[in-house]
């Protein structure tokens, strides 16, 4: 279970690392840090869950993803259509696609030993 935090710290530093690499290019730097944003909201919104609506700690963390890629999906739909950079946000949507299904495989054997394989060796 502790090495599940492994791709969304990796998703979150690859998004701020965008960030600073489009930070002269302030409409796409503006959006990498609101996807970094939605990367922190995702705990918060997952303890939320858990404590305060009664969901299982693993239905938590799945809803807060999918309300997270919901809002992402509107974010993007709302810059495509203003005809704005809307990269930023497809960037995001797919680095939380992989991460809700690294989350929903967690059991299976393909994230077990990557997993296994990190918690052995820094835990």
């Amino acid at each position: 279970m502790i090495a599940l935090n492994i791709p969304g710290m990796v998703y979150f530093a690859f998004l701020y690392l965008l960030a600073m690499i489009n930070r002269k290019n302030g409409a796409s730097h503006m959006r990498y840090m609101i996807a970094t944003a939605l990367f922190v909201f995702g705990p918060a919104a997952g303890r939320a869950l858990e404590f305060y609506a009664g969901f299982s700690f693993d239905n938590s963390v799945f809803y807060s993803v999918l309300l997270i890629e919901i809002f992402t999906v509107i974010l993007l739909i709302y810059d495509w259509i203003k005809k704005v950079p809307f990269l930023p946000y497809l960037v995001t949507l797919l680095f939380l696609l992989a991460f809700h299904i690294t989350w929903v495989f967690k059991s299976s054997q393909w994230w077990q030993y990557p997993g296994g394989f990190f918690a052995d060796h820094f835990f």
